[in-house]
């Protein structure tokens, strides 16, 4: 059980590394009011200060002025989702709106793992905005319950940032494990 929270937790990390919003981003800062010491390009790394890993590849997290871009970095560059994010008082908040097919449906299938499912019905390649893919995962079984605490659509984490390290550690369910980022 242990393994595969740590599992689900290290499918989060990713999935919030994955996030992008949706629109124009003219580099303007205005209406953001948030910490823009977050801003930059951020790097998931290990205990020993190594990248952290996702299949073989380097998990990327660009945050800029409220919005959040990831990206899965190995021999190319994936994006796998979108959304925003907002800070107060030395917490984040992080909402995904869209994901790329491939990369929701390997996210889904390990967080429903011991859940028994029809298949979801998810091409690999195309994006699906979050309500679609809550009704493709009602379609396939899983209780709206099941849907509505899933913490891969929205989580909050208190953070803190020191110089190129930024420290993330999930407050709304969950484990205490801290997700430790190094600035690109």
């Amino acid at each position: 059980m242990r393994n595969r929270l740590f599992v689900t937790e290290m499918l989060v990390v990713a999935l919030v590394l994955g996030m992008t919003v949706v629109g124009c981003d003219n580099g303007s800062t205005s209406g953001f009011r948030g910490d823009t010491a977050l801003n930059g390009t951020w790097i998931l790394i290990d205990k020993d200060g190594n990248p952290s890993l996702f299949f073989g590849a380097k998990q990327e997290m660009i945050l800029k002025n409220g919005n959040v871009y990831g990206n899965i970095v190995g021999d190319v560059s994936v994006r796998t989702n979108e959304g925003t994010y907002f800070t107060d008082d030395g917490k984040i908040t992080m909402t995904t709106t869209h994901w790329r097919g491939a990369f929701a449906a390997l996210a889904f299938e390990l967080e429903f793992l011991f859940v028994e499912h029809e298949p979801f019905d998810i091409e690999p390649d195309r994006w699906y905005s979050t309500s679609e893919i809550k009704t493709i995962l009602l379609a396939s079984g899983i209780t709206e319950e099941q849907v509505n605490q899933n913490r891969q659509f929205r989580s909050t984490y208190t953070y803190s940032v020191n110089g190129n390290k930024l420290t993330m550690t999930p407050i709304d369910g969950g484990s205490s494990s801290s997700f430790i980022y190094t600035k690109k």
